[in-house]
């Protein structure tokens, strides 16, 4: 099984962008930790991507954010 956090913590990308930051990763919005793992995950990933397209870590959390809400699953 794939574990998108230690994915994210290996990636140097991030941590190069964070450094100081406990793990190099910023701590995740406050409305996606009220979600399930599942949907925290899929954040996770699609932030990810936002960053690495050269985003902010502002920027690519809300963009994050609304993709997840407009997913066709998010409110089952």
């Amino acid at each position: 099984m794939r574990n998108v956090f230690k994915e994210l913590e290996a990636n140097k990308f991030i941590g190069e962008m964070f450094e100081g930051v406990s793990n190099g990763i910023p701590p995740m919005p406050q409305e996606v930790l009220e979600w399930d793992i599942d949907r925290q995950e899929l954040f996770c990933i699609l932030a990810d991507m936002n960053l690495q397209s050269g985003s902010s870590w502002e920027v690519a959390d809300k963009a994050a954010i609304e993709a997840v809400k407009k997913s066709p699953w998010f409110k089952q």
